[in-house]
């Protein structure tokens, strides 16, 4: 097997074993018999390559045998054999147990764009999903961030100085200073464990988090104004999800009512009584808010259409979008010029411009996209399942990749500029792009 050549983005090989059971990074589970799951290489440059390494083996049993062919026949994927400098598009393999067969299968893109692949084995092995991505430049890769916790993070806001907060399971809270290159705790608080879920910056020293879980407990509003403080301990919600502002006396907060008491789910804050109930939809959960002005603001909800996507015109609310918007929603964003963006299950996206709704879905994303946000009506990003990532320039929606390997949901993406961007998700995950 000739030399692998070892790059910024190309360094890293992957022992992955073919099991339906849970492996740990770096485990090797030897099974034959697997689940197909999908094998992110992420970007690659045009000239370079990345080496999955994998093990084939008998199921785990003193009987186990396993005989066939396995087949690659997709462009820029291959397999590569121990001791041959050259790649092959087949091989078989004839093993009992306890032999196990180590192989390499190699992305090399010929061109910019993005790849799928499905290889193929015999002995009711079944198949390998891959992916992979051929870029030009850098330019569209993210970085994997250093983790200062294994919470789920729900939501992420930032200023254009490059300040930003985090927030996320179990009261966790993390800031970053525009001085600072990543999220750090914020430990002069403490948030009781209550799960936040949306976080709001209204510029200079004021901002505000929000959360709560599905239980006797009401929902909880922070306001910061130099330190922390509850706003709002509200019994008529049971959580919130989604907050947006154009300034302290202008805020709205929405989440899911107590059903039972038929409340709203939409609230909003203009330095008066608080609160002030605006959107009753009590069965669903807002989960995302965004405007471009005190009177052109919308609201989803995480429920399918219809009735899922609301219009705030200055005086009321009204529902807004076509029959064929069927996907339930997870968030929205809207442009200075008023453009909306709204993202949700099966890859959803439904944008609207000066003309109406289109559907901007994305094809062949069985996943959810939980966030969305951009710095102009041509540069916006939606994040979602199993680290999905996606770029819109105007034109077209266009994937985008972290680091090899990453599974975990992202579920918010936000940033100080198209330069700065960053995306939170499960476990702690924290992406960045430049």
């Amino acid at each position: 097997m000739k030399a692998r050549n070892i790059s910024l983005l190309a360094a890293i090989i992957i022992p992955i074993a073919l099991s339906c059971s849970t492996s740990h990074p770096g485990e090797t589970v030897v099974k034959c018999r697997f689940s197909p799951e999908s094998y992110n290489f992420g970007n690659v440059l045009i000239g370079d390559y990345v080496d999955l390494e994998v093990t084939l083996g008998t199921a785990v049993s003193s009987n186990s045998h396993i005989e066939g062919t396995a087949r690659i026949d997709c462009p820029g994927f291959a397999f590569y054999l121990p001791g041959s400098s050259d790649p092959v598009d087949s091989f078989e393999y004839n093993l009992d147990y306890p032999e196990e067969f180590i192989f390499w299968i190699r992305f090399e893109p010929p061109a910019a764009g993005a790849y799928n692949c499905e290889v193929a084995f015999d002995s009711d092995c079944g198949t390998m999903t891959l992916v992979g991505g051929g870029i030009e430049t850098a330019e569209d890769t993210w970085e994997a961030m250093a983790q200062s916790t294994g919470n789920d993070l729900h939501d992420i806001c930032m200023d254009p100085s490059g300040f930003g907060l985090v927030v996320g399971d179990s009261g966790t809270v993390l800031i970053k200073y525009s001085t600072d290159d990543n999220f750090n705790p914020w430990v002069s608080y403490d948030f009781e464990d209550i799960k936040l879920s949306a976080v709001w910056i209204l510029g200079g020293s004021r901002f505000y988090a929000a959360g709560g879980e599905i239980s006797s407990d009401p929902g909880y509003i922070y306001t910061f104004d130099y330190s922390w403080g509850i706003l709002v301990t509200d019994y008529m919600m049971e959580y919130y999800t989604a907050i947006w502002g154009l300034d302290n006396c202008d805020i709205y907060f929405g989440g899911v009512s107590v059903v039972s008491m038929g409340g709203s789910n939409l609230s909003h804050y203009d330095c008066g009584e608080f609160p002030v109930f605006e959107l009753f939809m009590s069965m669903f959960a807002v989960s995302g808010i965004s405007g471009s002005s005190s009177s052109d603001v919308w609201a989803v909800l995480r429920k399918p259409g219809p009735d899922h996507v609301y219009h705030f015109n200055g005086t009321a609310w009204s529902s807004d979008e076509e029959a064929w918007m069927s996907e339930t929603l997870e968030d929205v964003w809207v442009s200075a010029g008023g453009e909306v963006f709204a993202v949700g299950s099966n890859g959803a996206i439904y944008h609207r411009d000066g003309t109406g709704w289109h559907d901007n879905s994305i094809a062949g994303f069985s996943g959810t996209l939980y966030g969305v946000w951009g710095t102009s009506a041509d540069d916006v990003f939606a994040v979602g399942s199993s680290a999905g990532i996606y770029h819109y320039d105007g034109n077209a929606w266009s994937r985008q990749y972290g680091p090899p390997g990453l599974t975990q949901d992202l579920y918010s993406v936000w940033g100080s500029g198209s330069s700065d961007v960053w995306a939170v998700g499960q476990e702690g995950l924290i992406l960045h792009h430049e």
